[in-house]
């Protein structure tokens, strides 16, 4: 059973707009920072001609683990295998360099008055993680039928859905 294309893409929640991505992006972004404790997220819907969007609720236990890099808090990128086109673009930027993500990082924590804030050792398992998450990347693309756009992309739209809904 391919769970995301069964019972994740097919859900109303799910099926259109930003959620999908959203909830893709929350785990890029805890896999990235090692943060293996998040339960939850709330999606906010207040104003009625908007789509709802998502916030991320923290409970300040990232930058844990140096030595271990938990895949399956990416499942989520893994299974159902879309990226919101500027996410993908700031990683790539990132990965490709001139200034990697941790030197982006060091330069804009090394202002705070608190400074430093991220132990070093963080450094090399932040880079370390970037590379994993560019590797299922360029996994889902090469897997894809469609392609880079059938899995980088600015809105999710499930079109067999769309079809669904339209013909009741």
């Amino acid at each position: 059973m391919d769970y995301c294309q069964e019972s994740v893409k097919t859900a109303k929640r799910y099926a259109h707009g930003r959620t999908l991505l959203d909830l893709v992006d929350f785990h890029v972004m805890d896999y990235l920072i090692g943060n293996q404790d998040r339960h939850h997220y709330e999606a906010f819907s207040i104003f009625t001609n908007a789509p709802s969007y998502a916030i991320h609720l923290d409970n300040g236990r990232a930058f844990g683990r140096t030595d271990f890099d938990d895949d399956d808090i990416l499942l989520p990128l893994k299974q159902c295998c879309v990226l919101r086109s500027s996410t993908f673009f700031t990683l790539l930027k990132y990965y490709r360099e001139p200034i990697s993500l941790t030197k982006a990082l060091h330069q804009s924590m090394s202002k705070d008055p608190l400074a430093p804030i991220l132990a070093y050792k963080h450094y090399p398992a932040v880079e370390r993680r970037l590379h994993n998450v560019m590797v299922y990347i360029d996994k889902c693309v090469r897997e894809n039928s469609v392609g880079p756009e059938g899995v980088i992309m600015a809105e999710y739209h499930n079109n067999v859905c769309l079809i669904f809904i339209l013909n009741i």
